[in-house]
């Protein structure tokens, strides 16, 4: 039990905890083993229980996740501190229009169509929040196969039928990268490859330019025109 748990609050099984918290089952068990974010007790049956102040605290942890900190940097804060830290991002987010991730279907292939418009847009922005809103709702096998891969394929597909830019793929390929890299950082590292098989993205990848820079977040990445012609 956590320490901040009160013995007498009523338990609650994980099923219940990511159906409140909106986190996976295996991102939950992350942060558990590698942060020590909550301490369920376990039932006669073995199962995780949490208590009240376990889901509060779980729910403000995604919050402030979701917001964009790094789950390292918020697990150990007190919850007073968590809650002060999760107002103030929902009124800086409060002046930004909200993210295509806020789709009402939570497919994989609204997430794909809003990720590649936003790709076309040139909006690193929006690209990386739509990213982030599935990584938080998909597992990461999922989010792999069924959100990046296809995403990173079509891009590529278009880049080669001259619908879309280098700078396209560029923007998309850094920000999947900097999604990748916080997703890892929060405890669902991605599984390697298995040898043989290509890298994920396409071939336009080796045709990144060093001086181009990654694109802020907020900030849109300068289009460019069509891929030059054989």
């Amino acid at each position: 039990m956590s320490p901040q748990s009160n013995p007498t609050d009523e338990q609650h099984p994980m099923r219940l905890v990511v159906l409140r918290t909106g986190l996976t089952p295996d991102l939950l068990r992350a942060w558990e083993k590698r942060y020590g974010v909550v301490t369920p007790v376990r039932s006669h049956g073995g199962q995780r229980m949490y208590s009240d102040a376990d889901v509060e605290r779980l729910s403000l942890l995604a919050r402030a996740v979701k917001g964009g900190r790094a789950i390292g940097q918020v697990a150990k804060l007190p919850l007073r501190e968590l809650q002060r830290i999760v107002e103030k991002d929902a009124i800086a987010l409060s002046v930004i229009p909200a993210p295509v991730s806020t789709i009402a279907s939570e497919s994989r292939e609204s997430i794909h169509a809003a990720a590649l418009a936003a790709v076309e847009r040139f909006d690193a922005a929006e690209l990386e929040s739509t990213l982030r809103g599935a990584a938080m709702r998909l597992g990461m096998d999922e989010m792999l196969d069924g959100v990046i891969g296809p995403l990173l394929l079509t891009i590529g597909s278009r880049w080669h039928a001259g619908l879309l830019s280098p700078a396209h793929e560029h923007l998309a390929t850094v920000v999947v990268r900097r999604t990748l890299t916080w997703m890892m950082e929060n405890g669902t590292p991605p599984p390697m490859a298995a040898p043989g098989q290509p890298r994920v993205g396409s071939p336009a990848q080796t045709r990144i330019q060093p001086q181009q820079q990654p694109p802020a977040p907020g900030q849109q990445y300068p289009p460019q025109g069509p891929p030059p012609t054989a």
